[in-house]
C-alpha cells in the first residue's frame, strides 16, 4: 500500500470527504435545524398534556404543530433561527479535506476489486485483506455443515407468504391494527440477507484460521430490509423485557462497577471470568425455542401473542438464508448476529442454562454476574492444585469445576 492510501485509511471508515462544494453540508445543517425546531414545537405543544409513548410498530410520526397553536415566542425564535442560518451559510466552493494524493488513493482503493476493506472486530482499526483470503475464510466457515447448508436458490421470497399469514392472524386477534400490520410486513421490496465478516485481528496470530496470514472472521448476517427484518423487531419488543429479569443480569459497565463496589470479597476467594465461545451460533434452535416457551409460561401475559411470536421466531431461526459471493446458504444452527432479537434471545437461553447448571453444582460461587456471554464471579471455595491439568491455571480450574 502507498503512504497516501495508508493516510486515507487512518482517517477511519466514517470519515466523509468533501468535494469542492459545501452543498451537502448546508442541506444537512438545514435538516438538523428543522429537527431541532420540531422537537422544540412538540415540547411546547405537549408541555401541559399527559405524556404517552407512541404506539409500537408504526412509522415515525412527522407531525408538527401549526404556528397558530404555538406561543409567539416560539414562532419568533424559529423565524430568527432560519433567517440567521440562511444569511450565514451559503452554498460555495469549499476547501477539500483530502490532499490530491489522498483523493487519488481513494479512487485507487474504490476501484480495486482484489481487496476487501472492513473494520476490525475489536478496536478502531481498518483491515485490508486480499479478496481471495477473505473468500477463503468465508467459505471455510460456511463449509461447516453443523451450522450452514448450501442452497440452490434463495428461499426468502417464499417466506413472505408464511409471515403474511401469521400477521393476518395477529390482526384478526386484535394484537395489531392495520397500520401496524403494514409496517411489520414492510413496505419495501425485500432483499436477500448478506453474509460478511469482521476480522478478529486481536487474536494471537499463530491461532489465526491460516496462521500468520488469514485472521478468523466474526460472522455477521445483515438482516436490514429482509422479509423478516421487522418481525425480528416485533419479537424483540416482547423478548427484551424478559431477558433482563434474571439475577445475574448486567446492563453495562456502569452497572457492573456499581454492583462490585458493594460486594464483600473474602480474602482467600478467587475472582474468575469466562465467556461462551460463539454464543449466538452455538445455540441449538430447538433448545432456544424451548427456552422462550419456558419463560413465556413463567411470566404469562394475556396481551402477548405467545403462539404467533413462537411461529415468527421459528421462521427467523430456521429460514435465515443469505448470500455470500453470489451464492446462497442457510443457517441451520444458532441465530445470526444482525437479528434484532438476537441479544435478548441469547440472554434468555443463557439465563435458563446457568440456572440449571448452578442448581446442580455441589459448590457455587458467592457472586455470579453475566453480560450476554461474558461471566464474572467470586469463587470462595479452596482449590486443590493437585487437580490442575497440564497448562491449566487456577482460574481455568475454577471455570472447569463450574461447568462440570
Amino acid at each position: 500500500m502507498t503512504p497516501p492510501q495508508i493516510s486515507l485509511l487512518n482517517r477511519g471508515l466514517n470519515f466523509i470527504p468533501t468535494k469542492g462544494s459545501n452543498k451537502n453540508f448546508i442541506q444537512q445543517g438545514r435538516w438538523d435545524l428543522q429537527q431541532y425546531h420540531r422537537k422544540l414545537k412538540l415540547a411546547t405543544y405537549f408541555q401541559h398534556k399527559k405524556e404517552s409513548d407512541p404506539p409500537p410498530f408504526t412509522p415515525k410520526s412527522q407531525w408538527v404543530p401549526s404556528a397558530g397553536t404555538l406561543p409567539m415566542e416560539i414562532t419568533t425564535l424559529v423565524a430568527a433561527d432560519i433567517n440567521h442560518f440562511d444569511s450565514s451559510f451559503r452554498i460555495s466552493r469549499s476547501r477539500p479535506n483530502l490532499s490530491p494524493e489522498e483523493t487519488l488513493a481513494l479512487e485507487e482503493l474504490s476501484n480495486n476489486k482484489n481487496i476487501i476493506i472492513k473494520p476490525a472486530d475489536k478496536g478502531s482499526v481498518v483491515v485490508v485483506m486480499d479478496l481471495e483470503q477473505y473468500l477463503w475464510e468465508g467459505y471455510r466457515q460456511l463449509s461447516d455443515s453443523n451450522y450452514y447448508s448450501k442452497l440452490d436458490k434463495p428461499i426468502y421470497l417464499d417466506t413472505i407468504k408464511l409471515v403474511d399469514k401469521i400477521l393476518q392472524t395477529l390482526y384478526d386477534k386484535k394484537f395489531i391494527n392495520a397500520k401496524q400490520m403494514r409496517f411489520i410486513s414492510g413496505t419495501f421490496e425485500p432483499r436477500a440477507r448478506i453474509f460478511y465478516m469482521l476480522p478478529k485481528i486481536h487474536k494471537e496470530r499463530h491461532k489465526w484460521s491460516l496462521p500468520y496470514e488469514i485472521p478468523p472472521g466474526r460472522p455477521i448476517v445483515s438482516d436490514c430490509s429482509s422479509e423478516t427484518y421487522r418481525t425480528a423487531e416485533f419479537i424483540d419488543f416482547y423478548l427484551n423485557p424478559l431477558s433482563i429479569i434474571h439475577t445475574s443480569y448486567l446492563k453495562d459497565t456502569y452497572d457492573f462497577l456499581s454492583r462490585i463496589k458493594q460486594l464483600f470479597i473474602p480474602q482467600d476467594a478467587m475472582l474468575f471470568t469466562m465467556d461462551v465461545d460463539s454464543l449466538y451460533t452455538n445455540i441449538d434452535i430447538q433448545e432456544g425455542i424451548q427456552a422462550i416457551k419456558n419463560i413465556f409460561r413463567k411470566h404469562p401475559n394475556k396481551k402477548r401473542p405467545d403462539k404467533e411470536l413462537l411461529q415468527l421466531l421459528e421462521i427467523n431461526l430456521t429460514r435465515n438464508d443469505f448470500e455470500f459471493n453470489g451464492e446462497f446458504f442457510l443457517q441451520i444452527k444458532g441465530t445470526a448476529m444482525g437479528k434484532k432479537f438476537a441479544p435478548a434471545y441469547a440472554n434468555i437461553f443463557m439465563a435458563e442454562w446457568e440456572t440449571s447448571a448452578l442448581s446442580s453444582c455441589l459448590k457455587t460461587p458467592t457472586y455470579y454476574f453475566r453480560y450476554l456471554d461474558d461471566i464474572w464471579g467470586v469463587w470462595p471455595h479452596s482449590v486443590s492444585y493437585t487437580h490442575l491439568r497440564a497448562h491449566e491455571t487456577p482460574e481455568h480450574l475454577v471455570c472447569r469445576l463450574l461447568l462440570e
